[in-house]
């Protein structure tokens, strides 16, 4: 309504004898939009088809190949890899259906979108992920607007992660840890690969997916060879992170930890001892019993947001100070492509900077010499 002028609405009964949502005539007048509602019972589109659950709405939805959306962004030329859709269907499968599957479109109000969202976090997903998660439900229901399926975009005013509590990932106590690492602690008995993952992954700051990708044929004597990650829901190798390689060293406890598992086939997963990678669910599942092993009961682990993802903070805070921050992020991998190619050229002198640091620290971790 602009300039004080008034739009006039009407509503109908859908087929379950609920009342619909109002809808504009787009005319100023009440004998017009009399008028308007009169031509639409003749065109037979007074009445909404009926209404449409948000499950059947999203069958194709994120489905490569199937889902209209996704075409019609790829005919206009965005650049969309199935890898991305097949995740984005692994989602909304995971943490979106389950909550608004049986739901009408017309029935999902925004209050019930920011309860989602505080249950995504109470869950103890990171505020990242929530983030993420909760887009993807936004561009479903814009493109139901689109469609004319609905109205209006509940999601579009939802409270999102960042004017909400965030949980901030912390590390563990320094006596935390070296009891994690402790090879005689009651979570490790019969886990020789869980624990060789773990101490690995303070020792390197890999990613999870890094360490699960990792094969024979990329272990040296004093170092581990990153080029790749492992694809969570098909456990399929692909590119890093920043798509590049990068060789990480290792200090000789955790070489000689790692050649205790094997060499097998140079094809075999290093933390699997077959040519089948260990699955993300089970490496968490280990590990998360490890940490309830050395007191942190579930819910202290959910509070202080432990992950094992917090080893990549901890391995990072426990080598700065002791190896060059531009060093530090090339082994790491969190330099960006351009900083990669800017500091590739010092990368032979200066992983001996972080073996050093390295073997200054792990063996005091594991209590290993």
């Amino acid at each position: 309504m602009k300039a004080g002028r008034v739009v006039w609405y009407y509503r109908t009964y859908d087929g379950d004898g609920r009342r619909t949502t109002a809808r504009s005539t787009g005319c100023h007048t009440k004998t017009a939009a009399h008028a308007h509602c009169q031509a639409l019972v003749k065109a037979g589109r007074l009445i909404p088809d009926k209404p449409v659950r948000f499950a059947e709405y999203s069958k194709d939805f994120w489905v490569w190949g199937k889902c209209k959306y996704v075409q019609r962004k790829l005919t206009r030329g965005s650049t969309i890899s199935q890898e991305y859709v097949d995740q984005c269907r692994t989602r909304l499968e995971t943490h979106i259906l389950s909550s608004f599957g049986p739901c009408r479109l017309s029935d999902i109000k925004t209050r019930d979108i920011e309860a989602w969202v505080d249950r995504l976090l109470d869950s103890g997903l990171a505020a990242g992920t929530v983030t993420q998660i909760l887009g993807l439900l936004k561009q479903m229901l814009t493109e139901a607007v689109r469609r004319g399926v609905v109205n209006a975009n509940p999601a579009a005013d939802a409270q999102g992660v960042t004017r909400v509590t965030r949980r901030h990932r912390r590390v563990l106590t320094l006596d935390e840890l070296r009891s994690l690492l402790d090879p005689k602690l009651d979570g490790w008995i019969g886990e020789p690969f869980a624990y060789a993952l773990t101490v690995t992954a303070v020792a390197t700051a890999c990613r999870l997916g890094e360490l699960l990708a990792l094969r024979w044929m990329d272990v040296r004597a004093d170092s581990l060879l990153i080029r790749h990650s492992l694809k969570q829901s098909t456990r399929e190798l692909k590119s890093t992170k920043t798509n590049q390689e990068r060789e990480v060293p290792v200090p000789k406890v955790v070489s000689a930890l790692l050649h205790r598992l094997g060499p097998a086939s140079p094809e075999h997963f290093v933390f699997a001892g077959s040519a089948t990678p260990l699955a993300h669910h089970r490496a968490l599942h280990r590990f998360r019993r490890a940490l309830t092993a050395i007191g942190l009961t579930k819910e202290q682990q959910l509070e202080r947001a432990v992950s094992f993802h917090s080893l990549r903070h901890m391995s990072n805070s426990l080598l700065r100070g002791r190896v060059a921050d531009e060093t530090l992020r090339m082994v790491t991998g969190h330099a960006t492509p351009e900083m990669t190619d800017l500091y590739s050229h010092t990368l032979p002198t200066h992983l001996d900077d972080v073996r050093e640091a390295q073997e200054a620290v792990i063996p005091q971790l594991t209590g290993r010499r």
